[in-house]
Order: C-alpha cells, then sequence, then structure tokens
C-alpha cells in the first residue's frame, strides 16, 4: 500500500484490490456459534479471538488500472469462485488507487468489479497497511494504550501496597 500511494510518476496507474471472501463457515449463524461458546464456559477474551478468527479472510492483489486487465483478473475471480465454491463478499472488498489514476478509469474499474474506492485499507492483522513518514503519529495509538494500562497497573500496585502498609501498622 506504500508504494501504490506513493507512485506518482508515468502513465500507468495502479490499483490495489483487496478481496473478502466468503467460505461455506462465513454462512453460519455466527451469533449462534458465540453464544454456544460462552454458555459452554469459554472466557469471552477466547471467545472474540476465535471470532475474529473464523469470521473474516481476505486477499490482496496490486494490477496495472487499465480495464483490460482488470476485466481479466475479474473473469478469473469468478472462474476460481466457481471451481472452489468461495464466494467474493463485494460489500467488505475494497480497491485503492495510484494518485497518478484518472478519475475516468477509477470510476470505469470500481464499476466493472463492483467494489467501492478506498484511501486506504485501514488496518490488516490490527496494523496500518500503508506507512506515513511519521511513525509517531502512524503508530501513536498504541502508545497511548500501552501508557493507559500502566497507569491502570501502577495505581492497583500502590493502592495495594498502600492498603497493606495500613493494614500493616493497624496490627502494630
Amino acid at each position: 500500500m506504500h508504494w501504490i500511494r506513493q507512485h506518482r510518476g508515468g502513465r500507468t496507474g495502479y490499483v490495489a484490490l483487496k478481496l473478502d471472501m466468503s467460505k461455506a463457515y462465513d454462512r453460519v449463524e455466527w451469533s449462534f456459534l458465540r453464544v454456544m461458546m460462552i454458555k459452554l464456559g469459554f472466557a469471552k477474551r477466547w471467545v472474540q479471538l476465535i471470532m475474529r478468527c473464523i469470521s473474516s479472510v481476505s486477499y490482496s492483489f496490486l494490477i496495472n488500472a487499465r480495464s483490460e486487465e482488470c476485466a481479466q483478473l475479474r473473469c478469473c475471480l469468478l472462474l476460481y469462485s466457481k471451481a472452489s465454491g468461495q464466494l467474493i463478499n463485494f460489500e467488505k472488498s475494497a480497491l485503492s488507487f495510484s494518485p497518478n489514476t484518472s478519475g475516468a478509469s477509477k470510476r470505469e474499474i470500481c464499476s466493472l468489479f463492483g467494489i467501492s474506492q478506498v484511501e486506504g485499507h485501514d488496518l490488516y492483522l490490527g496494523l496500518p497497511t500503508f506507512s506515513l513518514r511519521n511513525k509517531r503519529l502512524q503508530f501513536g495509538y498504541i502508545r497511548d494504550w500501552v501508557v493507559k494500562k500502566l497507569r491502570v497497573v501502577l495505581s492497583v500496585g500502590m493502592l495495594l501496597t498502600l492498603q497493606s502498609m495500613l493494614c500493616f501498622s493497624a496490627l502494630l
């Protein structure tokens, strides 16, 4: 994603295609599975992790932003879908274009795939899919989250220490 965002030169634009593939288990009633795991006594955190693992599958492609190549890729994807039984979830799929791709090409390719355009593919495995020059700005939320958790841990630790000191002084 970083490369596609930085690619500005030349006549050829590029498109990144992120596909969300629906498998047979994607058609399972997820709320039922979640409730059953909780009723069976699984920890909520464990249930959340399992649900995240089994409820999302995606693939990405980087191709020239030419309608002919995109049409060929679409035919290949439909053939793959028919042969494998996997369905493409177009609502969760997305397209990103390099800055030198014309507006007309963007509209034509979005229409061809029936997928909307996004500026970046947000997160993959919890991390941004593209890099900014300013890493502090990009990953600052992680540092803030860790600092917040450490403050909670330290305040609880201080309270426990204070409580034990008060209990000990009451015994004297």
